[in-house]
């Protein structure tokens, strides 16, 4: 029988996911995606609070170039992450995680 794995995150983010997983012996992938991640709009009330924040924490990596594109130039808040890619994605906008 084919090791088989289902992968339920949006159909655009899996292939990453597929490379690590046929490197585990995995030959089959069902992709089901039963979530969907949806970019809402900031507003300048969230413009304010994210400048004032010492920290941000991120849990994924999804809001990261969204909050990112608001932070006041000469602001650099602390940030700290939950995963490897999302401290990865960080790292692509030269944001050093902390934590």
């Amino acid at each position: 029988m084919k090791k088989t794995v289902l992968l339920t995150r949006p159909l655009a983010m899996n292939a990453e996911d597929q490379v690590r997983f046929r490197a585990q012996g995995y030959e089959r992938f069902y992709e089901i995606p039963l979530c969907e991640i949806k970019q809402l709009p900031i507003t300048e009330a969230i413009k304010r609070k994210i400048n004032a924040a010492e920290w941000i924490f991120f849990t994924s990596q999804a809001p990261v170039a969204s909050v990112l594109a608001v932070i006041e130039k000469g602001q650099r808040p602390l940030i700290a992450v939950i995963g490897k890619k999302t401290g990865e994605k960080l790292n692509m906008f030269a944001y050093k995680v902390r934590l």
